[in-house]
């Protein structure tokens, strides 16, 4: 199925959408234009090394369930990104280049069973909406305490074994669904 540019905005920017295409493998031809990318749904294993879009705002890769890592430098010229969605992967670890995404409002993780620590996360301090339905984690991360702008945690579904003492109330605007 060939890529679709489903929108183009008069200024230029662009959306890709390639979903439930079967994709095994990055496209190739991304424009750096693009605001927002939807890959979800397909069978991606591996992300490129670098993702050059400085203008992407939105990141889709749910439910691509063989892609295990995220390369350290795929994130580096991410700077305008909003919202990120790795639900559904095989992902173990956030890189450590995850405190590059400054402008990051919204991460969905959910059912990511392979998710073992999401410290990283701590570092992105103007995330609104952190949603991780259905993990497993031995602790909900301390650093999660520092994400201020945070007004909803939902970790429905999952089984988190300790929550540090303090951690919630830390949190002033906190919405939790299902607590």
């Amino acid at each position: 199925m060939p890529t679709m540019n489903i929108a183009k905005s008069v200024d230029g920017h662009g959306f890709l959408v390639k979903a439930r295409s079967g994709l095994e493998e990055w496209p190739r031809l991304l424009s750096e234009s693009y605001t927002a990318v939807s890959l979800m749904e397909n069978d991606l294993s591996e992300l490129p090394l670098r993702l050059i879009c400085p203008k992407l705002q939105i990141l889709l890769l749910n439910k691509n369930e063989y892609l295990e890592k995220i390369p350290d430098s795929f994130l580096q010229s991410l700077n305008e990104l909003r919202v990120l969605d790795l639900s559904e992967t095989d992902i173990s670890l956030l890189p450590q280049s995850f405190d590059l995404l400054t402008s990051l409002r919204a991460l969905y993780l959910d059912n990511c069973v392979s998710i073992t620590d999401i410290s990283m996360v701590g570092k992105l301090t103007k995330l609104e909406i952190l949603s991780m339905r259905d993990i497993e984690l031995e602790e909900l991360s301390r650093e999660i305490g520092d994400l201020t702008n945070l007004r909803v945690l939902d970790i429905n579904g999952g089984d988190i074994a300790r929550i540090p003492s303090k951690l919630i109330s830390r949190l002033h605007g906190l919405i939790v669904p299902g607590i």
